[in-house]
């Protein structure tokens, strides 16, 4: 089960969930049913990052190994949340360059 819930002031704008044939959602900067700039695109890398874990890669471990990877992670990164409903995983992480 999961889902990836967009809101707006009214509530929930869109609610794109989990279903049989795939195993994650990829949420970036930009809404999911909108394309993605060209000049930051880190949707299609984070999908390819995921499939290549593969669901059996699927954990704190592995989403971090997506999530912290060229250009998903870059320059412009200002925070990385992993949550995970089936053990009650909160991990966030708030980035800055170094000095």
């Amino acid at each position: 089960e999961g889902a990836v819930i967009a809101r707006n002031r009214a509530g929930a704008q869109d609610i794109w969930r989990l279903n049989a044939s795939t195993f994650y959602r990829v949420e970036t900067n930009y809404d999911h049913w909108n394309p993605v700039p060209v000049s930051d695109d880190r949707r299609t890398p984070a999908v390819k990052g995921m499939e290549a874990i593969g669901r059996e890669g699927v954990g704190v471990e592995g989403l971090l190994e997506v999530l912290q990877q060229w250009p998903v992670y870059n320059h412009h990164t200002d925070y990385t949340g992993v949550f995970a409903a089936w053990n009650g995983t909160y991990q966030s992480w708030t980035w800055r360059l170094a000095a």
